[in-house]
C-alpha cells in the first residue's frame, strides 16, 4: 500500500518537473519574439522556482502538499484567463501554456484521487 501512496507523489512531482521544462521553452520563445520585455526574464525565473519548489516538496510524500498543488492549479487557471485571451500572444506560447495547465491539473488530480488500477482476483 505504501508503494502506491508514494508513487502518486512521485508521478505528480514528475508532471510538475515537465511543467518547469515547458516554462524554460516558453521563456526562450518569449525572449526570441518579444525581446523588449524587461521583466519577462525575472518572471520566468520566479515561475521556475515556484513550480520546481512545489515539485520538490510534493516528492517528499507529505499529505498536506497536495494543497500546494491545488494552490498552484488555482494560480495557473487565474493566469490563464489573462494570458490565453490576448491576440498578440504567439500561438506556440498559447499551446505550451495550455499544456502546462493540463500537466498541473493532472498532477493535482493525481494527488486528490486514486487512479491506480486495482488487481481483482476472481
Amino acid at each position: 500500500m505504501e508503494t502506491t501512496h508514494r508513487s502518486k507523489f512521485i508521478l505528480s512531482s514528475n508532471l510538475l518537473f515537465v511543467t518547469t521544462g515547458l516554462i524554460i521553452i516558453s521563456g526562450v520563445i518569449t525572449r526570441m519574439f518579444i525581446p523588449d520585455e524587461s521583466n519577462s526574464l525575472l518572471l520566468i525565473i520566479i515561475s521556475l522556482f515556484i513550480v520546481g519548489g512545489v515539485g520538490l516538496i510534493i516528492r517528499q510524500g507529505i499529505m498536506w502538499t497536495k494543497y500546494l498543488a491545488l494552490t498552484l492549479l488555482i494560480l495557473y487557471v487565474i493566469e490563464a484567463f489573462s494570458f490565453l485571451i490576448h491576440p498578440e500572444v504567439n500561438l506556440t506560447l498559447q499551446i505550451i501554456y495550455g499544456a502546462q495547465i493540463i500537466l498541473v491539473t493532472g498532477a493535482t488530480l493525481n494527488l486528490f484521487f486514486n487512479f491506480q488500477k486495482k488487481n481483482m482476483i476472481a
